[in-house]
């Protein structure tokens, strides 16, 4: 019987046993690529972000704006994170890596599986992934961390469970009675995280069993984060964690653009509120954050052709031109125009 692996990308280049596809292995060499992420799947979060604004679907729209404005970092790291992973576990590859699964997740309108972020395809998906290997299979896992529970309820096929002691499992409503069991596991080494299926009772016996769990397990946050995959690796950093900002441009009299813009309806967290409002946005293919910025800001940075001095092009653009000049300064500073 084939056994199928959930989309989590293991580290490193060993081949699957026979007899195992390997869903991780999948999404990594088929999706996880900077193409995939600044051509079709950026476009598939704009359409979805215009229609979850069409909609009033305002918390899912502030998501999927960040996932937008963010897919021109993603998109430039990824293929070299997905190098680096395949080379061995790296922490900062892997906060690239789970940055453009999320964005993933997001244009497809995909689920996502147990502890991380990693997908759940849709069947479509699935069953091209899968090619040949026929109907007769099962899929294999912890269960519910690792998404193997529901990629078997996905697939329709039965779950062939595989424990791993690093992980405790427990279910929510158990939490508060397993109180001392769970910390006697994570103090002795026995387990290096906890993950709570289902609702947690609201009470102060369960949240003091659950605080003093995320305490006691060494590697929570890694796993919180990223999953199996944080297990493995020495640090986790965020993804904000592994971007800084953009090199300072050059200045001078004649300006050129160094990054792309956008005019949006906003901020994440503004939109989210359903606060709609035109902001501008310098989008960096690089391991830099996208800017907010005044939409004056936008409008400067495409007049700057590297051919006009700042005066013609304050000229052009009807503007101040003192003011002119002290925007190109500032975006110069941002690293968004240089010098020609």
């Amino acid at each position: 019987m084939i056994r199928v692996r959930p989309p989590v990308p293991r580290p490193g280049r060993a081949e699957a046993p026979e007899g195992v596809v390997d869903l991780g292995a999948r999404l990594l060499e088929g999706e996880l690529r900077g193409g995939v992420l600044s051509g079709p799947a950026r476009e598939m979060l704009r359409d979805r972000l215009q229609d979850a604004i069409e909609h009033r679907q305002y918390p899912l729209a502030g998501r999927l704006l960040e996932a937008w404005i963010d897919s021109w970092a993603a998109a430039a790291l990824v293929d070299e994170a997905a190098a680096r992973w395949r080379a061995g576990a790296d922490g900062r590859a892997l906060a690239v890596l789970g940055r453009a699964a999320e964005i993933l997740r997001l244009a497809h309108g995909w689920g996502r599986l147990g502890a991380g972020p990693w997908p759940l395809p849709d069947r479509a998906w699935l069953d091209a992934a899968l090619g040949e290997a026929g109907a007769a299979r099962a899929v294999t896992g912890a269960g519910t961390w690792d998404g193997a529970e529901a990629l078997a309820a996905a697939l329709g096929v039965e779950l062939d469970r595989a424990p791993d002691p690093r992980v405790l499992e427990v279910p929510g409503r158990e939490v508060a009675r397993r109180r001392a069991g769970i910390g006697r596991a994570l103090a002795r080494g026995e387990a290096l995280a906890v993950f709570f299926s289902g609702p947690i009772p609201d009470g102060p016996e369960a949240r003091l069993a659950v605080g003093e769990a995320r305490m006691e397990a060494r590697r929570q946050e890694a796993f919180d984060r990223y999953g199996l995959p944080g297990l493995l690796v020495e640090e986790a950093p965020t993804w904000r964690e592994v971007l800084g900002p953009a090199p300072a441009g050059r200045e001078g009299p004649v300006l050129a653009a160094t990054c792309e813009t956008a005019l949006l309806p906003g901020t994440p967290a503004r939109l989210a509120r359903g606060d709609l409002d035109t902001v501008g946005w310098l989008l960096f293919a690089g391991p830099h954050p996208a800017v907010a910025v005044h939409p004056a800001a936008v409008h400067l940075l495409r007049a700057l052709d590297g051919t006009a001095e700042l005066d013609a092009v304050a000229g052009r653009l009807g503007a101040p031109p003192a003011e002119v000049r002290e925007v190109a300064r500032q975006l110069v500073a941002l690293g968004a125009a240089t010098a020609v």
